[in-house]
């Protein structure tokens, strides 16, 4: 997603490299590397997405998720 007029004041907008790509019916859930974090996105299906993509959330719908204690 790119960002648009139509983008909140808030939006929260970074740049990432596309790690993975699974097609899940009408979504497709991909796995997106930023900073050293890896985040898992849902978006429509759209076919291939490109390798490099611009990403765009409102902060009102992120969910923080604590590390595990098992990975540190």
């Amino acid at each position: 997603a790119s960002a648009s007029s139509e983008s909140a004041p808030d939006a929260v907008r970074f740049t990432g490299a596309l790690k993975h790509q699974a097609f899940h019916g009408a979504t497709d859930l991909l796995q997106v590397e930023c900073g050293g974090m890896l985040f898992i996105v849902r978006t429509a299906s759209r076919g291939q997405c490109p390798a490099t993509l611009e990403l765009e959330f409102s902060p009102a719908d992120a969910v923080r998720v604590r590390e595990s204690q098992e990975r540190s």
